[in-house]
Parts: C-alpha cells; sequence; structure tokens
C-alpha cells in the first residue's frame, strides 16, 4: 500500500526542467540526423515546409505539453529511480501518440521514414533517462566525496546478509552525512559468496568466520562494535544464531537486527489499534457458519453489483468529478487510511467537497466556509461516495456492511466487526447515521453481522435510496433489537468468564 500526503498538500504547480526543454527540442532533429542526414537539407521551395520539419514542429508542440501533464519534472532529479521511469514512459506514449496522429492527418506522414517515430521515441527516452542517471551520479558523487570530509570515529559493523535488504542497507549508511558507520564487511551462510563485493563492500566468509574475521581486525587496530542482521533472526539458521550470538556475547559487541538498528521494527499500539492480524479471526468474534456461508456468497455479488453500478453511474461519475474540479480543483479525491477486515489498512476514497483547511496565506479557514453549496449537495445526496465502488471491486470493501473506521475510533472489543468486509452503506447508517451514538452505532453493525442475509442487504438497499432523499433518522425498533442483542451478548460473555474461572478467585 503507497502511503499518501494529505489533500491541502497535494501538487498543484507544474514544473518544467531546463534540460527536458533543450532534450525535447534536440531530440526530434538528432532523430531525423541518426536515420538520415539528408532528411534535413531545406528544399529550393521558400513556403513548402518540408515533412521532416513539419515533425520536428508537431513533435516539440505536443512533447512540451506531454511533460507537463505527466509532471516529469516532479521527481527529485539526483534521487532518480525506477519507480519515476513512468512518467518518462507516459511522455514518450503521450508525444508519439499524438504527434503521430496529428502528423498522418495532415500529411499521411509523407515525407519521413515509417521507422523515424520508433527511433525518436528511443532518443527521447534515452536523453531523458540518461540526464537524470547523470545527475544522480554526479550528486551522489559530491556527497560522497563530502561525507569523507566528516569522517572521524564511525562506529564499525560486519553485516550478515547478502540479499536485497543488505544491498539497501549498505547503500542507506553511505548516504548518510556525515558519516556515522561504516560497513566494514559482508558475511553469508554460503560459500558462494566469499569474494565478491555488495555495493563494493567485500564478502569476507561464511557466519561461521565470524570470531576469526573479528579477531584479524583487532590485530590491524580496527574494534568491530556491532554485528548486523539483515534478516530476522528466525530466519537464520539455528546452528549459526546460536553460534553468532555466543560470538558476539563473549567479545561484548552488540548483536542487532538492523531493523532493530534502525528502527524499522513493526510499529506496536496499545489499545484497539494494535491489533494483530489474526484478533478477527477469533472464534467468539466469528459469526454463525450460515453466515460465514453467506458472507462468501455476497463477494460474488458484490463484483457484479459493483461493476454494473460503475458502468450505469459513469455520466454521474464525470459531472461530479466536473463539479468538484471546477469548486474546489484538484486533487478530485479525497483518501483516509480506514481499518477493514482481518484489522487490515486500507485508503478509501470519495470525492473531496471541503476547500483547503488553509488559505494562500497560510491562515486556518474554519469548518462551516470549507464547505461550498456544491459540496453541501454532494454529500447530501452522498455522490461523494461513488469512487468507493473502486474498494469494493478490490475487495477491501463491500457494498453492505459496517462502515470502516479510522483506527482510533474501534471500539474496545472490534473483533467481531472486523470479521467482515465494511460497506458503503450499512443497518446503521439507514437507522439513525450521525444521529445515534458510538455504542448504538456499534450495537447496529454487531446486530447486521449476527443477522445478515441477502432479505436484509435488499431492506439497506432500499433504505439506502430513503435516506438519501429524506435526510436521516433514527430507527427506534432496530435500535432496540441491536441493544437488546448487545446487552444479551455481553451477558453470555460474562457467563462463560465466570465458568472458566476458578472458584477460589471469584468474587
Amino acid at each position: 500500500m503507497r502511503s499518501r500526503i494529505p489533500t491541502s498538500y497535494s501538487p498543484r504547480k507544474l514544473r518544467l526542467s531546463f534540460f527536458d526543454v533543450m532534450w525535447v527540442i534536440a531530440a526530434p532533429i538528432l532523430t531525423l540526423a541518426l536515420r538520415d542526414i539528408d532528411l534535413l537539407a531545406w528544399p529550393n521551395m521558400p513556403f513548402d515546409l518540408p515533412g521532416p520539419y513539419l515533425f520536428v514542429f508537431v513533435t516539440i508542440a505536443f512533447a512540451v505539453p506531454a511533460l507537463l501533464i505527466c509532471r516529469a519534472a516532479d521527481a527529485i532529479q539526483n534521487t532518480f529511480s525506477v519507480p519515476d521511469l513512468y512518467a518518462i514512459g507516459a511522455v514518450i506514449a503521450l508525444t508519439i501518440g499524438a504527434s503521430g496522429l496529428v502528423l498522418f492527418v495532415l500529411t499521411r506522414l509523407d515525407g519521413i521514414p515509417r521507422s523515424t517515430p520508433i527511433i525518436y521515441s528511443l532518443v527521447l527516452g534515452a536523453g531523458l533517462v540518461g540526464g537524470r542517471a547523470f545527475s544522480r551520479l554526479v550528486s551522489h558523487e559530491r556527497a560522497r566525496v563530502s561525507a569523507k570530509r566528516n569522517i572521524t570515529d564511525l562506529r564499525k559493523v560486519i553485516l550478515i546478509g547478502t540479499d536485497q535488504f543488505a544491498l539497501l542497507v549498505i547503500k542507506l549508511i553511505e548516504s548518510q552525512s556525515p558519516v556515522t558507520t561504516q560497513i566494514m564487511s559482508v558475511l553469508d551462510e554460503g560459500p558462494a559468496a566469499t569474494g565478491r563485493s555488495l555495493n563494493g563492500v567485500r564478502v569476507a566468509g561464511r557466519v561461521g568466520d565470524l570470531g576469526r574475521i573479528i579477531d584479524e581486525y583487532a590485530l590491524h587496530g580496527v574494534t568491530i562494535d556491532a554485528v548486523w542482521l539483515s534478516m530476522e533472526p528466525g530466519q537464520l539458521e539455528c546452528a549459526s544464531l546460536r553460534f553468532v550470538t555466543e560470538e558476539c556475547h563473549r567479545r561484548g559487541i552488540a548483536l542487532k537486527s538492523v531493523a532493530q538498528a534502525l528502527e524499522l521494527l513493526p510499529k506496536g499500539l496499545p489499545g484497539a489499534q494494535a491489533l494483530p492480524m489474526g484478533a478477527a479471526r477469533d472464534e467468539q468474534a466469528q459469526p454463525a457458519a450460515a453466515l460465514r456461508r453467506y458472507f462468501g456468497v455476497k463477494r460474488c455479488i458484490d463484483i457484479l453489483a459493483s461493476i454494473v453500478l460503475m458502468v450505469l453511474l459513469a455520466p454521474v461519475w464525470l459531472l461530479v468529478a466536473l463539479l468538484v474540479l471546477f469548486d474546489v480543483g484538484r486533487p478530485l479525491h479525497f483518501w483516509q487510511q480506514r481499518m477493514g477486515r482481518g484489522g487490515r489498512h486500507f485508503f478509501i476514497y470519495k470525492f473531496r467537497t471541503y476547500h483547503a483547511p488553509y488559505d494562500a496565506n497560510g491562515h486556518v479557514v474554519p469548518g462551516p466556509e470549507r464547505l461550498s453549496p456544491i459540496g453541501r449537495f454532494i454529500r447530501k445526496m452522498r455522490l461523494d461516495e461513488i469512487p468507493q465502488l473502486l474498494n469494493v471491486l478490490t475487495g477491501e470493501m463491500s457494498l453492505i456492511g459496517p462502515r470502516p473506521l479510522l483506527p482510533a475510533d474501534q471500539p474496545a472489543n472490534p473483533g467481531l466487526r472486523l470479521a467482515v468486509r465494511p460497506g458503503i452503506s450499512g443497518w446503521a447508517q439507514v437507522n439513525g447515521g450521525n444521529l445515534v451514538t458510538r455504542e448504538e452505532k456499534d450495537a447496529l453493525d454487531e446486530y447486521y453481522i449476527d443477522n445478515a442475509s441477502l432479505a436484509l442487504d435488499i431492506k439497506i438497499t432500499v433504505m439506502t435510496v430513503m435516506f438519501v432523499f429524506g435526510g436521516e433518522r433514527r430507527g427506534s425498533a432496530a435500535l432496540r433489537r441491536a441493544m437488546a442483542a448487545r446487552r444479551g451478548r455481553k451477558a453470555l460473555a460474562r457467563s462463560l468468564a465466570e465458568q472458566h474461572t476458578p472458584p477460589n478467585y471469584r468474587r
């Protein structure tokens, strides 16, 4: 799951790199020169624009806007990496597609060889990628020289492991400024890697050679301060882990996994947020077997219904997108991280209806002023929820179910509600929505999970339509049934707890 930035800070400024513009201008000329230098010869007719020159002007005219549309200059060039290639690929595809279509309509590509667009795409891509790669290389070399000037007394570390994570750790340590740590050598369990190098750091030997290597470093006046494991201790063979532990303990050297050293261990949250992945699979939290079978069928219904709804609502989807673009601008969507089935986090999407919380001067805008009449209408008609059909299609949500909550809003015992997929609409929404308390909402959601069926889902769907056009109202009868069921569940839980408590410990 990729991270997101707050909507208010989404990119709005369009950027152009001077190098990109210069290369976009030079690329079609260089392409023609590579294909056939005679293509650049200007004929004697003064008012006739030759096909090759028309190709140059048209490709430049489309390539510059493509750089802006695909935001090719957003990536910091000295940190260029593989994911940034997608933007360059989009620039090439958009430029070739648009310019090729225009040239075909105007001249049917007369005057230029048919291989010219292919050569142009290779030249354009090579220049854009090569320029960024060169910028990154120069930046890294400058950082390496600067870091060496700041070296004083470094922490000396031996790294165990030659996997991808170990490679990235070495790169990370070398990129630090000023440098505080030095990876002296790498060890690996297998003999095949011995003598080879990992990003310039030699693999000195196998794990069993750890003690000998530390002693040899000591003879050279180098004291090893720590041993890092690039894998978790459980991934290392038991005998190797025992040997490494004993060697480090005997010499007083710190032994850590890289995750510990760099504070990359899984985050532990107190209370309801510290939910194990299997929390929702507890026997007492699972609905009855018949309901579990229905939830399996319900997934098939969700897939078919979401596809049909996306097709039927496509014009409405487009209209709302245009209204949002006119009202609050880009980006069109608002996102929040919610908790879904099994305690897994996912991004839920809505159309934006609120303006940014800060004005152009950085002052806080009061909440009521951020919601325009257009945004109020979209929220009232629940049109902002349309993008969640994509969440349904990907399996993160269901059409009907408990609404997904923020981690901080989870109830004290969330196991039951996290046993099923959250929904766009639910029993709690059609029986009060914002008019019921948190406890009443939890009780309504639990009641739905205990009694879910196709008939109840159809009823909720009809009530949702009535709720959109008629507004929120408390369902008194449904609330009474849900609260009574909750009290019965709590009484049963207390009874079971007393049965499993020894008599001497009961009050």
